[in-house]
């Protein structure tokens, strides 16, 4: 593979060589982890798309999760059953 020089632009951003995004598969939307490796070197992960997204990815619970299925009371009733385990 060639060598690829990219520029850095004012908003910090850098595009990735269209070769180099073929040869790892790479699709818009994917996250990528950098890793200082010195002042001049870095390395660059694709992360995999189950990797969590920090407290975002509480989000997928949260939008399965439906309180209306069971009412405050059942809810109660049930943590108070625990107590007395």
């Amino acid at each position: 593979m060639a060598v690829n020089i990219t520029s850095l632009t004012e908003r910090g951003q850098v595009s990735v060589p269209s070769d180099i995004r073929r040869a790892a598969h790479l699709r818009p939307g994917q996250t990528l982890r950098w890793e200082m490796v010195s002042k001049q070197e870095f390395r660059v992960y694709v992360t995999s798309e189950k990797e969590p997204k920090g407290i975002f990815a509480a989000l997928g619970f949260a939008k399965a999760w439906n309180p209306a299925r069971r009412s405050t009371n059942e809810i109660m009733a049930e943590l108070r059953a625990g107590e007395n385990v």
